[in-house]
């Protein structure tokens, strides 16, 4: 008789059986909600389909959905005033800037003639001062008569005013 040989498992299946869960073993919170969830269940399954709540619940999910979209399109309205005012904004300030080196070439100009002016009124007083110098030498008895009439002479402010208004027709006449 030949003798079987019989071999034993090499695993303990026991050891990786899962072991139902004992009710006295779980916490009062999943207890809690093992029984909500019960509840919600039994709730559910005994509950009839009500069309009226069932609209209600859609048109207040629609109401929220449209408030929702009412904002964004307030926000997007309002973003867009905000770019427009800033581009605006951006433009004034580029306008500003172009003004801005228009009036310092302008001052650069005019510092540029203001010089020239002084140095011109500079030589045209030299001029005077030398041909007053030379009629005053060749001509003393007249020079001195027309000196003491043009300084004895009463000025009316009313003819210079008026003169400038007029064409310059009367170069001869001169005031001062």
């Amino acid at each position: 008789m030949a003798t079987r040989h019989r071999r034993q498992p090499s695993i303990n299946s026991q050891t990786f059986a899962v072991q139902a869960p004992d009710v006295s073993d779980q916490d009062d919170e999943d207890m809690s909600t093992d029984s909500y969830q019960d509840s919600l269940e039994d709730e559910s399954a005994n509950r009839e389909f009500d069309p009226v709540e069932y609209l209600t619940d859609s048109l207040n999910s629609a109401l929220a959905s449209m408030e929702m979209n009412r904002s964004i399109v307030i926000q997007a309205q309002t973003s867009g005033a905000l770019k427009g005012k800033e581009m605006e904004l951006e433009q004034l300030q580029k306008e500003a800037q172009e003004r801005l080196l228009q009036f310092q070439s302008r001052f650069k100009e005019g510092l540029k003639t203001l010089k020239q002016v002084t140095k011109d009124l500079k030589w045209t007083q030299q001029h005077v001062n030398s041909l007053k110098k030379h009629v005053e030498a060749k001509h003393p008895i007249e020079y001195s008569q027309s000196k003491d009439k043009v300084l004895s002479r009463a000025i009316n402010i009313d003819e210079i005013t008026n003169s400038k208004d007029k064409s310059n027709d009367d170069d001869e006449e001169i005031y001062i």
